[in-house]
């Protein structure tokens, strides 16, 4: 049967933070040519070069400068790089910040290309890389583990500054602290629990507010509502499933949570205007 792989963090002992830089070489202990998905954040911060990847079907080409954001469980790989001069960082979810989180979950397609007014910041985040990356060699230490997180967060921190003066747009988690905390733990809990609670209410019920308080709170922030982030998370492990692996369609509906696989199809077809068999042909025959 196909499988999706799955890397968890090669952090040196001690961190939960890797900084590797990519020069034309494989990246330590994991393969980017062939589709698999990481348990943590993985950031791609690219200074020269072109690039082609797949993330979760979709084909994404970039030319350098730019930064790249992939989800935890995001189904990716490297198709091309040419002439690359990168630094790849890979973190835990529990330790980059929310408001870091929904800053990227808000930009278009989690990328992020620096303008003419800020390649300064770019250029001074290049050189905290270079820094960390030396720092997470040497010997650890509590002070050298906080000064490695410290010197990420800046990094996080100069390029939602120089977003912000270049945007005209507020920041979307400016004065709505408590709406992110909310969003954020909800999709955590849905990512965690997805399987079994399919119902807005069971998430309200964890975190102890009512649902229309967690709904105002989810649709404030991301856009969208609670029932709308259930059913495209679902139906996004369903492609993963549909195209990974050689499971019947019933038993991809019964895998992530639907005992009737006739709702199932037809909530699939309603979110991707296919049929769950059309995508696999389509995607992968």
């Amino acid at each position: 049967m196909l499988s999706i792989k799955e890397y968890k963090l090669d952090a040196p002992a001690g961190y939960n933070i890797r900084i590797q830089p990519i020069s034309g070489t494989p990246v330590r202990n994991h393969d980017i040519s062939k589709f698999h998905r990481d348990d943590h954040y993985q950031f791609l911060f690219a200074s020269q070069g072109t690039f082609h990847f797949q993330i979760d079907f979709k084909d994404v080409k970039l030319s350098a400068p730019f930064i790249l954001c992939i989800e935890p469980n995001e189904v990716h790989r490297t198709i091309q790089m040419k002439n690359a001069e990168a630094w790849a960082i890979g973190m835990e979810s529990a330790f980059l910040d929310e408001e870091y989180q929904v800053f990227f979950d808000r930009m278009d397609h989690r990328i992020l290309k620096p303008d003419a007014n800020n390649l300064a910041s770019f250029k001074t985040i290049e050189t905290i890389l270079h820094t960390a990356y030396h720092m997470q060699n040497m010997k650890n230490s509590i002070y050298i583990s906080r000064s490695l997180f410290l010197l990420i967060n800046s990094v996080f921190c100069l390029l939602i500054d120089s977003h912000s003066q270049s945007s005209e747009q507020m920041l979307p988690f400016s004065g709505e602290k408590r709406a992110v905390t909310i969003e954020r733990k909800f999709r955590d809990f849905l990512k965690k629990h997805y399987v079994h609670n399919k119902n807005p209410f069971q998430y309200a019920e964890m975190l102890s507010i009512t649902t229309s308080h967690l709904n105002d709170s989810v649709k404030k922030v991301s856009g969208k509502s609670v029932s709308e982030h259930i059913q495209q998370f679902n139906i996004m492990e369903a492609k993963r499933l549909l195209y990974f692996t050689d499971l019947e369609i019933k038993e991809i509906a019964f895998q992530i949570g639907y005992e009737d696989p006739i709702y199932f199809g037809k909530l699939f077809k309603k979110l991707t205007q296919l049929t769950p068999a059309e995508f696999r042909k389509k995607f992968r025959d």
